[in-house]
């Protein structure tokens, strides 16, 4: 975080509207962690599962100059954090999403994941952005499959 941090400060006018982390909570750890010690001046938190013993946990940052909102998807699927975002002085939404799969997923977490990616293109928002860690390591994107 602290690296975090100071790269934010060094960026100056140039800093990120947007940060978004998976695998936030350290596999080892000796001290419990919170929401105050994911601290970003300037940005609004929104986690999932920081309070948990399961999962990793999920933060996205987003700039103070945006309006921001959790949004809640229906699903099974514990690592997703989904947002939806206004810039101020502008009508158009843009939903965000953050997901995380173990490189040890099972094929059923597997298809949940899917299945929110389908609801959410369902939904037919204008924008919408998913990124995360997906942990599909035999994707060849030279070839597409």
């Amino acid at each position: 975080m602290q690296e975090l941090r100071t790269r934010i400060a060094n960026m100056g006018s140039s800093a990120p509207d947007i940060i978004a982390a998976t695998e936030v909570k350290p596999k080892n750890f000796r001290f419990e962690l919170n929401i105050a010690d994911y601290k970003l001046e300037g940005y609004e938190a929104f986690q999932t599962n920081l309070d948990k013993t399961l999962g990793r946990g999920i933060i996205i940052w987003v700039h103070s100059t945006f309006d921001s909102a959790r949004v809640d998807i229906e699903t099974d699927l514990q690592e997703s954090l989904w947002l939806s975002i206004t810039m101020k002085g502008i009508m158009n939404k843009m939903h965000i999403g953050c997901i995380y799969r173990s490189p040890n997923s099972t094929d059923a977490n597997t298809e949940l994941l899917n299945k929110v990616i389908r609801e959410i293109n369902d939904m037919h928002h204008k924008q919408v952005l998913i990124v995360g860690d997906f942990n599909y390591r035999t994707i060849n994107w030279d070839t597409m499959t």
